[in-house]
């Protein structure tokens, strides 16, 4: 079929279905509205063309290019686009489900409240992409390349990115839920308002970092370094923190309720006002960190160091302290016999006569 042929079957309103338009020059085409199914456009030209509000099912375009394209409002599923250059396209409110992206290229690309949903992507660049409200759901990714680029608001659910590149990259309330992280460097990374709950960010580099509301609840953090970053106001509950470095970090009124910190180094951290209640401590240390008014209400601390700690109305209740080591246990609140009492209540069983 010809570029002449196309435009009018898409003018008239007809579906193109099981086209054979591999190496077509569509550049500037005007394709808006069209209904496609099981076409090939690989090694097409369509560079400019103006495709939105159309529709594409299980179609081909494998090395095609799609520089300047417009594709806005387009539905495309199962799909392919290996190796397809859509640099500086404009894909705003479109939907790519169960689609494969190898090796393309999206750098520059508007992709705004795009959504991503069951794709393949692997080795994809959306260096510098506009991501505002962009979404990826349940997507198999392979060493995506995000440097250079602000996620703004990007919501990505259960994603690897533990090979991603995030050189210079730039979180903007960011959603990564139960995305795997491990080992990633985000030294000096601002990432305020960023959600993370129950992703696994074991052994990565927030040195430097601004976390500031951040959530982290549920989390995999074990081996982590905090060391100097902002993190006030921030959740880690129930987290796993064992052996965690949040070495002069600012902490307060962070939350790290029933978290595992054990073996964590807290060192000349502030942490006024934070919440640590029921967290496991063990082997812990604390020296030299600012804790007044920190809640430790039936914590683990056995074995942890406080020594240099400020601890005024640091309340103590219920803590276990064996082998703990403090300076400043003097100002800090201890248990509150009546209210351990209660807490500890039983109601009695009483045998029927």
């Amino acid at each position: 079929m010809t570029r002449e042929e196309l435009v009018k079957l898409i003018r008239s309103g007809h579906e193109a279905s099981a086209l054979g338009l591999q190496n077509l020059d569509l550049h500037a085409a005007i394709l808006t509205g069209g209904v496609f199914h099981a076409c090939d456009f690989s090694g097409a030209n369509l560079s400019t063309a103006d495709l939105r509000q159309s529709s594409f099912f299980d179609c081909h375009f494998d090395n095609a290019e799609l520089s300047n394209a417009q594709l806005g409002d387009c539905f495309f599923a199962r799909c392919s686009f290996k190796r397809s250059h859509l640099t500086d396209a404009s894909a705003h409110n479109t939907n790519f489900a169960e689609c494969q992206f190898a090796d393309a290229d999206l750098s520059r690309a508007n992709l705004g409240l795009v959504v991503f949903a069951k794709s393949k992507l692997a080795r994809v660049k959306f260096c510098g992409t506009q991501t505002d409200r962009m979404n990826f759901l349940e997507c198999e990714m392979q060493a995506p390349d995000f440097s250079a680029t602000l996620l703004d608001r990007v919501v990505l659910l259960k994603a690897d990115l533990r090979a991603a590149n995030f050189a210079e990259v730039r979180l903007k309330n960011v959603v990564l839920l139960q995305c795997l992280l491990a080992g990633q460097n985000f030294v000096g990374a601002d990432l305020t308002l960023s959600q993370l709950i129950g992703a696994d960010v074991s052994g990565c580099d927030f040195s430097g970092a601004s976390l500031r509301q951040c959530n982290f609840q549920g989390g995999k953090a074990a081996g982590a370094k905090f060391t100097g970053a902002d993190a006030r106001n921030s959740i880690f509950m129930g987290c796993e923190l064992t052996g965690a470095d949040f070495q002069n970090a600012q902490l307060t009124q962070a939350i790290f309720v029933e978290a595992q910190i054990s073996q964590a180094r807290f060192t000349n951290a502030d942490m006024r006002q934070s919440l640590l209640l029921r967290a496991n401590a063990q082997h812990a240390s604390f020296a030299g960190a600012r804790l007044d008014e920190a809640d430790f209400s039936h914590a683990d601390l056995r074995e942890a160091d406080l020594r240099g700690a400020s601890l005024h109305r640091t309340r103590l209740h219920g803590v276990q302290d064996q082998g703990a080591a403090f300076t400043d246990r003097k100002r800090a609140l201890e248990s509150d016999a009546e209210l351990l009492a209660a807490e500890q209540w039983q109601p009695r069983h009483i045998k029927a006569v």
